[in-house]
C-alpha cells in the first residue's frame, strides 16, 4: 500500500524535474541579444528577489488544475483546504508516508498520494526535497 503512494509521488517527482521545479520561467527571461531594452523591459530583466516566486493564488490554481485530474466532483474550496493542510501537516514534522496516506478514506491510497504530490509540488515547493525521484 505504501509502495504505491511512493510511487505516485516518485512520478510527481519527475514532473517537477521536467516543469522546472515551480518557478516561473517569464519572471527569469533574458532579452534576446538584437532587442534594445525599453524602460518597461528593462524592469523585467531585474527581478526583485521575490519575482520569481508564484502568487498564493497562482499556486492553488495549478493545485486545482492538477489535482482536478482525478477529483473531478470535489469542491474548489474543501481542496485548496486540504492542499494547505498537507503543506501544514509536513511544517509540523509530518512524513510524506502520513501525508501521502491522510486522505485516504475519501479518495482511496493512490489518488490520496496524487493529491499529497500535488500539494507539495504546487503549494509548498520548500517540501519537494521528500518527493523521491
Amino acid at each position: 500500500m505504501l509502495v504505491g503512494a511512493l510511487v505516485v509521488l516518485a512520478l510527481l517527482g519527475g514532473l517537477v524535474k521536467l516543469t522546472g521545479g515551480g518557478e516561473d520561467q517569464a519572471a527569469t527571461a533574458k532579452p534576446s541579444a538584437g532587442a534594445e531594452p525599453t524602460e518597461e523591459s528593462a524592469e523585467k530583466v531585474k527581478p526583485s528577489p521575490t519575482s520569481t516566486a508564484l502568487r498564493r493564488t497562482d499556486r492553488e490554481v495549478m493545485f486545482l488544475f492538477t489535482v482536478k485530474q482525478r477529483v473531478k466532483d470535489a469542491d474548489d474550496a474543501e481542496l485548496v483546504k486540504l492542499g494547505w493542510s498537507i503543506c501544514k501537516a509536513l511544517d509540523d514534522g509530518g512524513s510524506l508516508a502520513q501525508v501521502a496516506t491522510s486522505g485516504v478514506e475519501a479518495f482511496g491510497l493512490e489518488t490520496s498520494a496524487y493529491v499529497a504530490g500535488a500539494a507539495i509540488v504546487s503549494l509548498c515547493p520548500r517540501h519537494k526535497a521528500k518527493i523521491p525521484s
